[in-house]
């Protein structure tokens, strides 16, 4: 019987292996496809990822004690609603530089900085016993690393926008002066974690070509067919290498409150009672963006960076 079981976990590491590496070639056609004199860097530093982690057996952690759910849509694509709702929901997030954790931060506006727990070389969250969210820049561009890094607890959450109306967006946020990878297209790898298989390159070579491809890739330098070929690319590339039971996509704003928030809970598995669901449901689908905080027709309370809604399961 154990010689059975080895077998199966062999065969399903292999098998997740293979999958892997399919996707990878995948993306890395597509991206080449727009621009090709990045393919060695794409090819390089997505296979280092994935094959670094194999080899690190004290870094996988295969039993966290925590759930992690990150939100791998790229920023404004709703990543700051969804931040919104799950404070409602009481689990501990994160959402570049704004915090909340448990019931007690609802009643006295607590402000608590969570950067340190969402370091991505030591991702010391997933040794606390919080229920965790972490969602909008950088997150996602290191589902890839947490992809192969945790093998369980973690859960993904694709925010989806209109291609268009996303470039927008983030052009309204940004100089056409700031071509840092904050203000790339969407992108499954951080610059920070470029890899260069080629060791005759110099690091004066390697920081021009990271230079170089962070304005290639910037929204101010794209245009709209351009900026949908990334967009797409990365749809893909998610739906290839997330299983599908570990994947919720969310178009924010098209879903009714009542579809929203049972896909939440069901999808995060929180089993909430009747009466806190009907409670949210009737509040409605929340909206933190440019345009305001509310909550169906109630502003949201919102101060020091710090999410106070209502309602929420804390009441």
């Amino acid at each position: 019987m154990m010689s059975v079981i080895l077998l199966l976990v062999v065969l399903s590491i292999m098998a997740s292996g293979n999958r892997s590496n399919n996707c990878i070639n995948k993306y890395v056609t597509e991206l080449s496809s727009i621009n090709s004199q990045y393919h060695d860097i794409f090819l390089d530093s997505l296979t280092e990822l994935s094959e670094r982690y194999k080899k690190t057996d004290s870094i996988i952690s295969k039993n966290p004690s925590s759930k992690l759910i990150i939100n791998i849509g790229p920023g404004s694509s709703g990543t700051r609603s969804l931040y919104l709702a799950a404070t409602q929901l009481n689990i501990t997030s994160f959402h570049l530089g704004a915090s909340s954790i448990n019931c007690s931060s609802y009643s006295h506006h607590q402000q608590v900085s969570f950067g340190p727990l969402f370091n991505i070389r030591t991702m010391k969250i997933l040794s606390s016993s919080h229920t965790a969210f972490w969602g909008d820049i950088p997150a996602p561009n290191y589902w890839w690393n947490i992809l192969h890094r945790f093998s369980e607890g973690i859960l993904y959450i694709m925010t989806d926008i209109d291609d268009n109306r996303w470039l927008t967006s983030r052009r309204a946020m940004c100089s056409k002066k700031s071509p840092t990878w904050e203000w790339t297209v969407p992108l499954a790898f951080h610059p920070n974690e470029l890899h260069f298989s080629d060791k005759t390159l110099s690091e004066e070579r390697k920081e021009n070509l990271t230079k170089s491809f962070l304005l290639d890739t910037n929204v101010w330098t794209v245009d709209n067919i351009t900026n949908k070929l990334y967009f797409d690319a990365y749809r893909r590339f998610v739906l290839c290498a997330i299983p599908p039971v570990k994947l919720l996509w969310i178009h924010m704003g098209k879903d009714t409150s009542s579809v929203f928030w049972k896909k939440l809970n069901n999808f995060m598995g929180l089993n909430l009672t009747n009466e806190k669901l009907n409670l949210l449901i009737q509040g409605g689908v929340p909206y933190l963006g440019s345009k305001g905080c509310f909550i169906g027709k109630n502003n949201c309370k919102y101060k020091l960076r710090v999410s106070n809604p209502v309602p929420n399961v804390c009441m």
